[in-house]
């Protein structure tokens, strides 16, 4: 049996949903969303196999998504998240690189982070500067969306571009309930864009040598028809435990949402148990 209750843990613009599990593991789990999703987003997923997890489980808004709408940075989300003190970091796509990116800059912290479809950086600078050109247009794009918004036009201009989000090959394979398109579809484009410019996969830098020194424990799961996210999942192979998921693509907890579940269990039961003396 769970409780959920929103509180505020990040300051003025860090809403949160948490969510206390009744007979979990006393620890804390720290959820982190993907890009134009919402702290509400994962937690249709998790919320069955919560006591599984932990006692307490922290579902955060990502800078420019939900009601974290500040001008904050980053580097001050993942701190105060470190503030929190997680056991437990789960986090998917977007999410997932900030999850990789915690561990990173905190190697301090000792969590089991669990990373779905997660970029670990781009290596080449000519490429990650390529990547950032491209956030920047997009993020251009995102900005006009939210002008008319601004003045009270409906929202279907940001429905056709989720409609076209939503149509890259990377997505192909997911279905989203018609409730939680129409929560995307109220979100505030200007903090989308906000996110891409600030932390988009172009502004974060590679981070597979400083998670060499990170002591969080990693597992990084990817799905085997996301081609490209097994390759990036694949250059932390000798630091992080790599989980494929068959036959699925880049959202595996929306593709396959009981798998999902059960490799995160599966996860966290294998860390925690006894190792058998020599």
């Amino acid at each position: 049996m769970t409780n959920a209750r929103a509180r505020n843990l990040l300051g003025p613009t860090g809403a949160v949903v948490e969510v206390t599990s009744t007979g979990g593991p006393e620890r804390r789990a720290v959820v982190l969303h993907g890009f134009t999703q919402s702290r509400w987003s994962l937690i249709g997923t998790l919320l069955p196999v919560a006591e599984g997890i932990a006692s307490e489980i922290v579902f955060l808004d990502a800078p420019g998504h939900g009601a974290n709408l500040g001008p904050s940075s980053v580097r001050a989300f993942l701190d105060a998240v470190a503030e929190l003190d997680p056991d437990i970091v789960i986090g998917y796509s977007m999410g997932g690189r900030l999850a990789l990116w915690l561990a990173a800059v905190h190697p301090e912290l000792e969590a089991e982070v669990i990373a779905f479809s997660a970029h670990p950086g781009i290596e080449a600078a000519d490429a990650r500067a390529e990547r950032r050109r491209r956030d920047e247009a997009l993020a251009d794009r995102l900005d006009q969306l939210a002008r008319p918004r601004a003045l009270g036009a409906d929202a279907s201009n940001v429905d056709a571009f989720l409609d076209e989000w939503d149509s890259q090959p990377l997505f192909a394979r997911r279905r989203l309930s018609e409730r939680r398109r129409r929560g995307r579809a109220l979100a505030d484009p200007s903090g989308w864009a906000h996110a891409l410019r600030a932390y988009g996969t172009g502004s974060q830098p590679d981070l597979t040598e400083a998670l060499a020194h990170s002591r969080a424990r990693l597992a990084l799961v990817v799905g085997t028809r996301d081609t490209a996210y097994v390759a990036h999942a694949a250059r932390l192979r000798h630091r992080a435990h790599i989980v494929t998921v068959p036959n699925v693509g880049h959202d595996v907890l929306a593709e396959a949402p009981e798998i999902a579940q059960g490799i995160v269990l599966g996860l966290l039961a294998a860390r925690r148990a006894p190792t058998s003396a020599p």
